[in-house]
């Protein structure tokens, strides 16, 4: 699939823009932003931000946009988070719960807004563990989730 992509590398900052602002698709928007990310940061978290904040694409475009832009500016994608109408669905809950588990990009938990922490507890509690099939993936989801309760309530 990667062989598929190569082409993206290539591609101006306005063509990369035009597949994320449309999402082509996971694959293509994921790796358009990946460059962007690398080329021009400030577009990238603006762009992803908007993903995230208005619910665009999937929920594993979504978490990979999570992952590409929280090292940006940690806080802003919280914000936008933060401002965000749905639930997180499972693969962006999974992915927010293990980087912030981590404390790698935001040290302090106790600093994230009041509404996120609803949000994310709202999205655990409300999700429907069943979906997950892996025994192994819900325990970690469930410790993840446990781990960055304590330490925001520390």
């Amino acid at each position: 699939m990667m062989d598929e992509l190569a082409y993206i590398e290539n591609l101006s900052d306005a063509e990369l823009i035009d597949i994320i602002e449309n999402i082509w698709g996971f694959e293509e928007t994921s790796e358009a932003l990946r460059h962007l990310v690398e080329r021009d940061p400030k577009k990238s978290l603006e762009l992803g931000k908007d993903i995230l904040q208005n619910n665009k694409g999937d929920d594993y475009l979504q978490g990979i946009v999570w992952i590409l832009i929280l090292e940006i500016a940690p806080m802003e994608v919280v914000e936008s988070l933060t401002k965000r109408q749905e639930a997180f669905d499972i693969v962006l809950l999974c992915d927010i719960l293990r980087y912030l588990s981590t404390g790698y990009y935001i040290k302090d938990l106790k600093q994230l807004p009041s509404e996120f922490v609803a949000r994310i507890i709202h999205s655990y509690d409300t999700l429907d563990k069943d979906t997950i099939q892996d025994e192994g993936r819900r325990k970690e989801l469930s410790e993840d989730f446990d781990e960055v309760i304590q330490k925001i309530r520390a």
